[in-house]
């Protein structure tokens, strides 16, 4: 298994957001399932498709919703 990481939704409408919508200060936490790398090798910038385990009962996730990735060791 990969690292654990936290997941945290940061910017969807107030309208559609649940009651105890996940912060910046509040994270969901998630277990990294996989990671691919986007871009070629020699390439300047490092892309990366990320897939996380995610307790649906504890996120509320919507089109447009953005995602911010905080490390724990």
């Amino acid at each position: 298994a990969g690292p654990a990481l936290q997941a945290s939704i940061l910017d969807a409408p107030p309208a559609e957001r649940p009651s105890a919508a996940a912060t910046r200060e509040a994270p969901v936490p998630a277990e990294l399932l996989a990671t691919v790398r986007l871009t070629g090798r020699g390439r300047d910038r490092d892309t990366r498709h990320l897939e996380f385990v995610i307790d649906p009962a504890a996120l509320d996730y919507f089109p447009g919703d953005a995602a911010g990735v905080w490390p724990v060791q």
